[in-house]
């Protein structure tokens, strides 16, 4: 049996969903952050998710976080410093 996750919305697996958060988080930040600084966030938050059986709510729940993230100095900081290197 190939048991897909509940939630999925058909044709739209997770990863196209975080990146379309990656683009949605950018334009609500102004693009004020590092791409690839952001990219990290996203994955290293949706990470903690991997194994999870309903992904319906997965985009909401890293999205939540990642902001979290952003709005503390030293994230602010580090966004700051990856934008710095990577210009």
């Amino acid at each position: 049996m190939n048991a897909k996750p509940y939630g999925q919305p058909a044709g739209q697996d997770i990863d196209a969903q975080l990146e379309a958060l990656v683009e949605q988080i950018r334009c609500e930040v102004n693009g004020d952050i590092c791409p690839i600084h952001l990219h990290r966030l996203v994955d290293e938050t949706a990470a903690a998710y991997r194994n999870a059986t309903v992904t319906a709510y997965i985009p909401i729940f890293v999205r939540r976080k990642v902001l979290e993230q952003l709005r503390t100095p030293k994230t602010q900081r580090e966004a700051a410093r990856s934008e710095i290197i990577h210009a």
